[in-house]
């Protein structure tokens, strides 16, 4: 099902069923909102940072010669993907149970986020990290969210959903 996002935040959310695979999921949501050229061949695969494997990593998406921002998660029975065309460069998605167990607000809060709720932090900076393309690879607590644009996203119950967004800048 495809999901309004939050005014100011030029991307498609859809939420589909988490047994549904990455690349299917993002091939309908892609054929249902975000082909830039009809007809156009869209490509889906991956890319792991890391090791450079094909077969898994960051998912990545072309019409042509268009490059298609993509992003995925899976938490709760659900898996969310998260789309946009340029001026969108880099985008970053990420969903959390909303009854998640204790979690260590040292492994997530920078100093300045003393007073906010981890949960919610932690699901903005999965979001933040997915964007920046570096996965769990950069310690949470050297990220500030307010530095960066990230919303709420509107989730099915028991779900917390933030999408993060980083538009091309000029020149």
């Amino acid at each position: 099902m495809a999901a309004p996002v939050p005014t100011g935040i030029p991307v498609s959310v859809h939420w589909h069923r988490a047994d549904l695979g990455t690349d299917e999921a993002l091939r309908r949501h892609l054929a249902d909102d975000l082909t830039p050229m009809p007809g156009a061949d869209l490509r889906i695969g991956h890319l792991c940072p890391r090791c450079g494997g094909s077969d898994h990593g960051r998912p990545w998406a072309r019409a042509g010669e268009r490059t298609i921002a993509v992003s995925a998660a899976r938490a709760g029975g659900y898996l969310v993907t998260a789309a946009g065309l340029p001026p969108v460069a880099r985008i970053g998605v990420d969903i959390e149970r909303a009854e998640a167990g204790p979690i260590d607000r040292a492994l997530v809060l920078h100093r300045e986020e003393s007073g906010q709720d981890v949960l919610q932090v932690w699901v903005a900076k999965e979001a933040i990290l997915k964007m920046l393309g570096v996965g769990l690879s950069v310690p949470m607590p050297s990220i500030r969210v307010a530095d960066f644009s990230v919303q709420d996203l509107p989730a099915p119950a028991g779900l917390l959903a933030r999408v993060c967004v980083s538009e091309a800048r000029p020149g």
